[in-house]
């Protein structure tokens, strides 16, 4: 195995992470974009309404939100899943035919 094979195969498996972590990133980012807007709308039905009538509102509105949050969540960490399982292969079949490129050069 030459090191050129050795410089394909980290620049493919670098590549991959470097995927793997811009999808993670742009998940993190929505996540966090849907709690500050959960928080902005919580805080807007608590200068509004009443005591009694801001915490029943805020314990219902929140408990609403973190399931829909929740369910959210799981959906993008299956779609996540998805693309992971969806990666690995192609990976592997790259670090395959370079693996064949290095030897039908030798």
């Amino acid at each position: 195995m030459t090191p050129e094979f050795w410089i394909q195969l980290a620049t493919l498996l670098l590549g991959g992470a470097g995927a793997l972590g811009a999808v993670y990133g742009v998940l993190n980012n929505r996540i966090s974009a849907s709690a500050a807007k959960l928080h902005e709308r919580i805080d807007r039905v608590e200068a509004a309404d009443a005591q009694i009538r801001r915490d029943y509102v805020r314990r219902d509105d929140l408990r609403e939100d973190i399931h829909r949050l929740e369910r959210s969540q799981e959906s993008m960490t299956a779609k996540v899943d998805q693309m992971i399982s969806n990666l690995v292969p192609v990976l592997a079949r790259l670090a395959e035919a370079a693996i064949n490129m290095s030897s039908n050069k030798s």
